[in-house]
């Protein structure tokens, strides 16, 4: 009761040597931190009590969920999260490009939380861990590999810039093929002006690999064309 009131200590299990001048305590427990302990000595004069000593109980941290792998595509996040047990005094993320034989601590990651902005394909296969530090020592989690997939690289195939309303469909095409184009006008891999009608039509192409996404757009304007209407006066025979 934070020193205001003091009891003889049994001598009976946590305790030991209760009638020495030490006092050993097997196993404490965490209810038992805070607790404070003096010594009665007697004398001629009468019994000499010592100076209180506080027990401190300091838990063990430890890494209850290890942060996990992750597989993201070029440019995108990424994150790292350890969740921790015990009387934690630190955290430092360390990073591995040797395929976790070697770490070294990376200024600032000093949260249970790791997060790169903006990965990279050179970090392909980077490994990240995080050491807790506790009154009781450091713990290390394990190791958590970043995968970066690539995004799909691809050019478009000379499509037209201009087109009449009746001109016939055209065929679109690009660098990759195996991809989906999508717009107004758009039917499976041609462009048909009459659909599309009069004005700037964006056709787009996207590539999907590995989950990852690249799109490409350009403008088709479709015009009138009044030169190719004939009136039916002067129409061939």
């Amino acid at each position: 009761n934070t020193g205001t009131g003091f009891a003889d200590v049994p001598n009976a299990a946590p305790y030991s040597g209760v009638a020495t001048n030490t006092l050993t305590i097997t196993g404490a427990t965490v209810t038992m931190n805070g607790y404070q302990y003096r010594c009665v000595v007697g004398s001629c004069g009468g019994d000499i009590n010592s100076n209180a000593a506080t027990l401190i109980i300091s838990i063990p941290v430890s890494v209850t969920t290890q942060p996990a792998s992750i597989t993201v595509c070029q440019g995108a996040a990424a994150s790292f999260t350890a969740g921790t047990t015990g009387s934690v005094i630190s955290f430092q993320w360390q990073l591995s490009t040797d395929g976790g034989v070697t770490y070294n601590n990376m200024a600032g990651a000093i949260t249970n939380t790791f997060t790169l902005a903006t990965t990279m394909l050179a970090q392909n296969g980077y490994r990240f861990r995080v050491i807790v530090t506790g009154s009781c020592g450091p713990v290390n989690s394990n190791g958590a590999v970043l995968t970066v997939n690539p995004l799909p690289v691809f050019t478009l195939n000379n499509l037209p810039q201009t087109l009449c309303l009746s001109d016939q469909p055209v065929l679109l095409s690009a660098s990759v093929g195996g991809g989906v184009w999508s717009g107004t006008g758009v039917s499976g891999g041609t462009f048909n002006p009459s659909v599309a009608g009069l004005g700037s039509k964006i056709v787009t192409y996207t590539v999907t690999n590995s989950g990852c996404s690249t799109s490409v757009s350009s403008s088709i304007q479709v015009n009138e064309c009044s030169d190719r209407h004939v009136p039916l006066n002067k129409f061939p025979a």
